[in-house]
């Protein structure tokens, strides 16, 4: 009887540790995706919501596809919704404390012309500084606007600049 527990606890420790670092953080499989042009990585969670920046840089214009980044989010359940395409004028204005941001909080959904600021913008720092495209996914996960209890499904976000040097991942879910 005790191997037979030993097994099994074994097993589920191994299964664990498979998972632990990347399905069972919301966004975490990103970590995997091309990992040695991570240039930045923040990934806060906590029981009532949390956040997750992944940063890739590379030196070579064209390095990072769009198709196999897409591909790489559906392998791992973000469903993609749209697109759209942000000039530099606007990134550019998407700072908040004197610091670079993607425009993401709790209060609102993604939008390219920032309307009012949130304490949430430091959890999503930019890299990209000319016009990106911005790729809006629903993520199997939920973000809940505290004020109104409304829920948002589109909480993924990857972001790619034109000459496809650079690219971010941003995700928030809860409250």
């Amino acid at each position: 009887m005790k191997k037979i527990f030993s097994f099994y606890f074994i097993a589920v420790l191994f299964l664990f540790s498979l998972t632990s670092c990347n399905r069972l953080k919301p966004a975490g499989f990103w970590y995997n995706f091309q990992s040695k042009d991570i240039s930045y990585k923040e990934s806060d969670h906590g029981p009532w919501g949390g956040h997750t920046a992944i940063l890739w840089h590379s030196k070579h214009i064209g390095h990072f596809a769009t198709e196999t980044a897409l591909d790489f989010a559906k392998e791992n359940g973000w469903i993609f919704v749209d697109s759209t395409q942000v000039a530099k004028l606007i990134v550019n204005g998407w700072v908040y404390n004197e610091k670079n941001i993607f425009p993401l909080s709790y209060s609102d959904t993604f939008r390219p012309h920032v309307i009012s600021f949130s304490a949430t913008f430091a959890h999503f720092p930019r890299q990209i500084n000319t016009e990106m495209t911005v790729y809006r996914f629903k993520t199997g996960w939920i973000s809940i606007h505290a004020e109104t209890t409304q829920a948002e499904e589109i909480n993924g976000f990857l972001t790619m600049s034109m000459d496809k040097k650079e690219m971010a991942i941003y995700h928030k879910w809860g409250e």
